[in-house]
């Protein structure tokens, strides 16, 4: 039986490297127990061919919100359809 798809709530952030690279974070705002400063940030990387909407990540990021954590992926440059920089 497959899952169906969830929607983890994102927030992006993109920052730019000194090098002129960016790096596009996806921050899961979805539902759960209010943040404060000492909530524990989790990093979730995906597959090399994977990005913050890969079921798995998604899944991911819904349930370390519900535990109170502040989970943020990055995408691997290429892999979404923001314009790619080096």
């Amino acid at each position: 039986k497959l899952r169906k798809k969830v929607d983890p709530c994102y927030r992006r952030e993109v920052l730019t490297a000194e090098d002129g690279a960016t790096l596009l974070l996806d921050w899961g705002e979805s539902e759960g127990p209010a943040l404060t400063d000492k909530s524990p940030i989790i990093c979730l990387l995906s597959g090399t061919t994977g990005n913050s909407y890969s079921s798995y990540i998604t899944y991911l990021m819904k349930s370390m919100r519900r535990k109170g954590w502040r989970p943020v992926t990055m995408n691997y440059p290429g892999l979404t359809e923001d314009k790619m920089t080096s």
